[in-house]
């Protein structure tokens, strides 16, 4: 642990590092409950979905653990790791939609709102990924695309978690299921939204927790149970 430890950047907040790191893991583990149901469209796509977004954390907390050179690099490696994944919570939710006009209607939103969010960060205010003194990352985007960011999850991960709770037939799981992720969803919109120090202390320790009983909830209770 000690040898692992000292890999790490001097100037290294542990905390910071800690929670991408404990991120990246907990969200693995959740997708893998979710990918054995390969065959299930819904489940699927909502395990692809919180595979990615583990694996954009992953190269968050190599940026924030490591401090690389090209920290643009993995920054915007992890953010697009992080919108493919939004693209399959999406899928998630509308492969629940039972009309083909409704299902229609619903891309064509969610092309509308990704595409003006492409061109909002990555042609008319780009990012300029960087820490504070205390070491806090922040992504330093503007306030347009932050709220791009807020629109995109709230038309994506929160109805694919509903959507997914609604199939799932154990209504403990069901239930841990919406609370958890809602957590995680507003979690994430505080994680990009918020420059306080403090209350992102307070959003990561939350965002933990919400994942942990995730995890032990998945573990503890199959999802084809009842």
């Amino acid at each position: 642990m000690k040898y692992l430890i000292g890999l790490l950047s001097d100037s290294v907040n542990p905390w910071v590092f800690g929670f991408f790191a404990i991120g990246t893991l907990l969200l693995i583990l959740i997708a893998s409950y979710y990918l054995r149901h390969w065959k299930n469209k819904t489940f699927k796509s909502f395990g692809i979905g919180l595979a990615l977004t583990g694996l954009a954390f992953g190269c968050w907390s190599y940026v924030t653990g490591f401090r690389p050179a090209d920290i643009k690099l993995f920054t915007l490696l992890g953010v697009l790791l992080f919108l493919v994944a939004l693209i399959a919570f999406f899928y998630s939710y509308v492969s629940t939609i039972k009309r083909k006009k409704d299902r229609i209607v619903y891309w064509v939103i969610g092309a509308i709102a990704l595409t003006v969010f492409i061109a909002l960060r990555f042609m008319f205010y780009k990012s300029n990924p960087g820490f504070s003194e205390e070491g806090f990352f922040s992504f330093n985007i503007d306030q347009i695309v932050v709220y791009a960011y807020v629109v995109l999850l709230a038309i994506s991960m929160v109805p694919a978690a509903y959507g997914v709770s609604v199939i799932t037939k154990n209504s403990l799981l069901s239930g841990v299921t919406r609370f958890g992720f809602s957590i995680v969803t507003i979690g994430t919109a505080i994680l990009i939204t918020s420059p306080d120090n403090y209350m992102q202390v307070i959003n990561g320790t939350g965002m933990v927790v919400g994942m942990v009983l995730l995890a032990i909830a998945h573990i503890f209770v199959p999802l084809e149970s009842k």
